[in-house]
């Protein structure tokens, strides 16, 4: 099990990646807009896991 620093590094991480995209998208560099949905989903997995791994500490 990853435990939760990681967990925080890899949401920063995801937070990052997700605004780059979003700024990629307004300036046409972004071709492939499918990755900004995985990259949600994602991030939105990693939060759930913080939150799961907070209620059994």
């Amino acid at each position: 099990m990853v435990n939760n620093e990681e967990l925080k590094v890899e949401e920063n991480k995801l937070r990052r990646q997700l605004l780059d995209m979003r700024f990629d998208l307004k300036l046409g560099r972004l071709s492939n807009t499918a990755l900004i949905r995985k990259a949600k989903k994602k991030l939105a997995r990693t939060l759930t896991s913080i939150r799961r791994n907070n209620g059994k500490a």
